[in-house]
């Protein structure tokens, strides 16, 4: 078997992951929010990386196969919205996150809790923390995002800049940053409202379900507040679990 395209994508998807994060790096550096020792954690979480995206990189050729070519066979994405491009980006995206919410809600749940816990894993919170995603996780997270593509008739160059800003967005929510703003968080998912969903206290991370919009945790009562947060957050799952089985999400 010839493993060199394979390496090749994983490769290209690891120099993405870099080059994308070299804001994120320049801001912790600068206006970190926490004050840990890098070093020591740095090489694990990168063979985490390398892992996770070892394992997302199958995941969209699936997710055509089993959802999005059985859909298009019976019909589900023959209605064609009829909307200026603008308005079809933003409805996808608010489609997306809308259903993200409950899909990562439904991981908090103890059927799926298995496959998302290697995501909250992480002792220390930072961008490079945020990418473990175990298979599970990520078919659904990718399946959620081109059903609703497919559905809006997303151009297929979008779809690429799509995941870009899924990536953005990831390290985003993730990042090791100084930044307190009410008035963002009224609408986005700031990092430190998503610190809070990774606390190891309960109380805090079920809640702060968003992925970009926090309006859905504040509609269906999910949202903490990280004003009402006073002790400092205690990140990671709190027991011990077998690496391999936390990446395989079992």
């Amino acid at each position: 078997m010839d493993l060199t395209p394979h390496l090749h994508q994983l490769t290209n998807a690891l120099t993405r992951v870099f080059l994308f994060s070299v804001p994120f790096m320049l801001a912790e550096a600068f206006f970190p929010d926490r004050v840990f020792r890098l070093r020591p954690i740095l090489l694990r979480d990168a063979l985490h990386v390398v892992a996770a995206i070892a394992l997302t990189l199958p995941t969209a050729g699936l997710v055509y196969t089993w959802i999005i070519f059985p859909l298009s066979d019976h019909g589900f994405f023959d209605l064609e919205p009829d909307l200026p491009l603008p308005l079809v980006l933003f409805l996808t995206l608010v489609g997306i996150d809308f259903t993200l919410y409950w899909i990562h809600r439904a991981l908090h749940a103890p059927l799926l809790w298995r496959t998302h816990r290697w995501h909250h894993s992480p002792k220390q919170m930072y961008w490079f923390a945020g990418l473990r995603a175990s298979f599970p996780h990520n078919f659904l997270f990718v399946a959620n995002s081109l059903v609703w593509a497919f559905a809006m008739r997303v151009p297929p160059n979008w779809i690429a800049t799509g995941t870009t800003a899924a990536i953005l967005s990831n390290n985003w929510m993730h990042t090791n940053i100084r930044l307190r703003s009410t008035r963002l968080e009224r609408v986005l998912i700031t990092p430190r409202a998503h610190a809070v969903h990774h606390s190891q206290d309960p109380a805090h991370h079920n809640g702060n379900f968003g992925a970009f919009f926090s309006i859905w945790d504040r509609l269906f009562g999910t949202y903490v507040d990280p004003e009402s947060v006073t002790e400092p957050l205690v990140f990671g799952l709190g027991v011990d679990v077998p690496v391999a089985r936390l990446v395989i999400g079992i």
